[in-house]
């Protein structure tokens, strides 16, 4: 479809990233005229595969985007100073595109939102010595700790955020019971087959390959394995003529990979290892019989207790003889950086697989008892003999529904429970919605509550009693307390679609398109693609992209509130590049699920059925989900935090070819490596063409130095402290010779911050660095990050402060020589 006729395209079209970008640029001109600037000019650079033209914006429109990284509330408080510091300094007016991750996208949603329903669009956090203090700026700070509000029902409040989890906890289980029970149906009726114990999986207990000519006695007290050893005879067999025939014929002109010989051999080798668990696991279940025939076992529970019991007293007694000598290794070699890094690294990947396995051996034995319980075993008289009595109940309430029935028994068989159970599940898996037992919405609801607000509460105030909001939109959360005027009126459903692009920045909210089982798309490991929530358009290069409203529509409970969620969504059990695989299944189990299902915008964009009958498998992909199955072509995609693949906001700025990016990185970096620049710098240099050269050794350097004196010496005097730098300036190369420039504000410090700040910083020395695990912020601690970026900002842009710039620091000024310090100047 041409690029010129995005207006005039049917709802339900796909769109290429170019299309996408020059419909952005036309809502950002109704901004620019609205403000009385030049609009943005676009060239012909190439063309796509539809001989359409690929415009660039051109130098002369100098497109200004401002990135605001991820890091929670800390970085929302640190980015909301910064951006007091833009607005104070006129830059804000100036800014075309504001790209958010996680906790920059809660304070960069919120001014949006208030930005575009405020009577006069103005800047919702201003900040100015008054008697009063804006709302918006009072009601951030009356809910810094967000996940647990303060007020009379805080303590409430905790309880409420903990049955909503074991909700999750429960349902999640629930959906892997119809599994296991069909799992122990096929074991009951393999049983039923073999006729009884002593036999091998599904009554196998001969070795036909070898009877006949070879006599086995050695194996005879091995008959459960009999079919295993079948296989491993033929595996050997397979093995030796295909290395025989390799060495026949002429090898050297035969590669290995993608074989005949290598596929055969691996199919086998994974059939053997199979078989060989399903016979140890029958033996187990006639192990778990005779318990029950034995006068001493009561129940195979409590045999399997004892066992579990000595099983954990030995790993007790392993952790202990460990813990010793991890002591020891501690003593010894904490104050060598190497050391602790590789203790840390071993003791996290022994805690991350003993969670892993963890699990998954309470399932398997969930199972083993299902199976158990099922048994029909001779002697046993009546054959539901091993159930225990609540099973036996839920067999006979079967057999009173069904008794009826000629040649039904009353007293049915315990796997005919199961069956009748197992029936009752598979409805319910029909209605079964993935996002609705997650703690996505519990999330969504608490960020939606603290930042989605309208600041114009007390000049609207005769409006509440019509449940309406500014925008029209009929609001049904209204409270007291709001009909009261203390407190701001929830934008709890405002749609992303709904905001006016001419009052504020065309805001991108980062997400990451969790994709860990696409061979197309994940052939580098990333786990992950670039998916992104705007005014107009909404979708990945993966996915392709639809109209943000076409989506809205679709999906009922997509709005900005859930978008901010998904942005900041940085606890699941796939996330993007930083997914534990090992962890996935288990993570799934205890539902540590902030993401989000959402219907893929390619089945939009193909068609109405294939959407249709993704939001009637949604079981499937909890499935998908558990095991990490995640493609780019399923009918529903699952979203997670933006820093889970990239987490500063910069990429979608080079992507539209800004000539000034304002980054504000307020990442957890205690050891300031700038892990996430760098990153960012690899993935443009690879996907984009893009070079970034950025001298922020210099920052660094200048905190380190500072928190060594803060800590030594509680900070020196102001006068006296270094002015700078908390920012760097760096050179953006674009492919075809374009250049753009980059100015990166880091949260960091230099010992010319205010008292408050300093005094913070040498009784809590993890500032400004703080784990992002901390979402609870009390009224000081916002403060003093919401201080450090402002003056982190402020002092740079009024030129205060050095900034970090190639060849040697300076400050920015009308009167530099340097290029990149006198186009950012030029440019705020």
């Amino acid at each position: 479809m041409a690029a010129d006729n995005l207006d005039n395209s049917s709802a339900d079209t796909l769109y290429e990233f170019h299309q996408v970008f020059q419909g952005e640029i036309e809502a950002i001109n109704e901004r620019r005229t609205a403000l009385g600037r030049d609009p943005v000019r676009l060239k012909n650079e190439q063309h796509d595969r539809y001989d359409n033209p690929i415009k660039r914006p051109t130098d002369a429109s100098n497109l200004v985007g401002v990135a605001l990284s991820g890091g929670g509330i800390r970085s929302a408080s640190f980015c909301l100073g910064a951006l007091q510091a833009l607005n104070s300094r006129g830059t804000l007016k100036k800014v075309d595109y504001l790209s958010t991750v996680s906790g920059g996208g809660y304070i960069g949603t919120s001014m949006c939102a208030a930005m575009d329903c405020a009577k006069d669009h103005s800047f919702p956090f201003p900040s100015e010595l008054a008697p009063d203090e804006a709302p918006g700026l009072q009601h951030i700070r009356d809910y810094s700790n967000y996940l647990f509000p303060r007020g009379p029902t805080s303590f409430l409040d905790l309880f409420n955020n903990l049955v909503i989890y074991l909700r999750g906890v429960l349902f999640s289980f629930i959906l892997t019971l119809p599994f296991i029970l069909l799992a122990a149906l096929v074991t009951i009726a393999c049983d039923i087959n073999a006729g009884g114990k002593g036999q091998g999986f599904c009554g196998f207990n001969s070795y036909p390959i070898t009877s006949g000519t070879v006599p086995l006695p050695l194996f005879s007290n091995f008959r459960y394995f009999a079919l295993s050893f079948d296989i491993l005879i033929a595996f050997l067999i397979i093995m030796a003529v295909w290395g025989l025939w390799r060495s026949i014929n002429l090898s050297g002109r035969h590669g290995e990979i993608g074989r005949s010989g290598v596929t055969l051999a691996t199919w086998v080798l994974i059939a053997l290892l199979l078989v060989t668990f399903l016979d140890a696991n029958q033996r187990i279940l006639d192990w778990f019989a005779e318990q029950y025939g034995s006068e001493k076992a009561s129940a195979p529970l409590f045999t399997a207790i004892n066992y579990l019991a000595g099983a954990l007293a030995a790993f007790s007694a392993s952790v202990g003889f460990l813990g010793s000598y991890a002591a020891k290794l501690l003593k010894k070699g904490w104050a060598d950086a190497r050391w602790r890094a590789r203790i840390l690294r071993v003791g996290t990947k022994l805690a991350i697989y003993v969670a892993a396995a963890a699990l998954p051996i309470v399932l398997w034995v969930v199972y083993l008892h299902f199976s158990l319980w099922g048994f029909c075993r001779p002697g046993n008289e009546p054959c539901r003999q091993m159930a225990p009595d609540w099973l036996k109940a839920v067999s006979n309430s079967v057999g009173t529904v069904f008794g009826w029935l000629p040649g039904f028994s009353a007293q049915p068989a315990i796997w005919l429970a199961y069956v009748a159970v197992l029936i009752v599940l598979l409805v319910l898996l029909l209605i079964y919605s993935p996002n609705a037992n997650t703690l996505h919405r519990l999330y969504r609801d608490r960020l939606s509550k603290a930042f989605l607000f309208d600041p114009c509460h007390r000049e609207q105030a005769a409006m509440l009693d019509s449940n309406l909001n500014l925008t029209g939109v009929h609001n049904r959360n209204i409270t007291d307390k709001q009909r009261q005027g203390q407190d701001l009126l929830w934008l709890d459903q405002k749609k992303i679609g709904d905001i006016d692009c001419k009052f504020a920045p065309y805001q991108i909210i980062n997400t990451a398109l969790n994709i860990n089982g696409s061979k197309f798309a994940n052939r580098r490991g990333r786990n992950a693609d670039f998916f992104t929530f705007s005014p107009r358009f909404s979708g990945s290069k993966a996915t392709r992209y639809v109209k943000t409203k076409t989506l809205e529509d679709h999906v009922g409970d997509l709005d900005l509130a859930t978008a901010m969620a998904v942005s900041g969504a940085a606890a699941s059990a796939n996330m993007g590049s930083n997914t534990i695989k090992a962890l996935t299944p288990t993570l799934t189990l205890l539902n540590v699920r902030l993401g989000f299902w959402l219907t893929n915008p390619s089945a939009l964009g193909t068609g109405k059925i294939r959407a249709s009958i993704a939001r009637h498998l949604k079981a499937f992909y909890f499935i998908k989900e558990f095991f990490g199955f995640l493609r780019e072509d399923d009918g529903l995609v699952y979203l997670t935090d933006g820093g889970h693949i990239e987490n500063i906001g910069i990429y979608e700025l080079l992507r539209r070819r800004c000539q000034l990016i304002i980054a504000v990185d307020a990442e957890a970096d205690p050891d300031m490596n700038f892990n996430s620049l760098v990153a960012v710098e690899r993935h443009a240099l690879i996907d984009l063409g893009v070079r970034i050269d950025l001298p922020w050794a210099q920052i660094r350097d200048a905190t380190r130095s500072a928190s060594t004196e803060v800590a030594k010496s509680g900070g020196v005097a102001f006068r006296d402290a270094p002015k700078g730098p908390h920012c760097a300036v760096g050179e953006i190369e674009y492919p075809g010779g374009q250049k753009g420039v980059l100015l990166y504000i880091k949260s960091s410090l230099t010992g010319d911050e205010n008292d408050g700040t300093i005094d913070y910083k040498r009784r809590y020395p993890d500032f400004p660095h703080e784990t992002t695990a901390d979402q609870l912020f009390a009224e000081e601690q916002l403060e003093v990050y919401r201080a450090l970026g402002f003056h982190a900002t402020w002092e740079a842009l009024k030129g205060e402060d050095l900034v970090a710039v190639n060849p040697k620091a300076e400050k920015i000024a009308k009167t530099s020589t340097n290029p990149l310090i006198k186009k950012v100047e030029s440019s705020i």
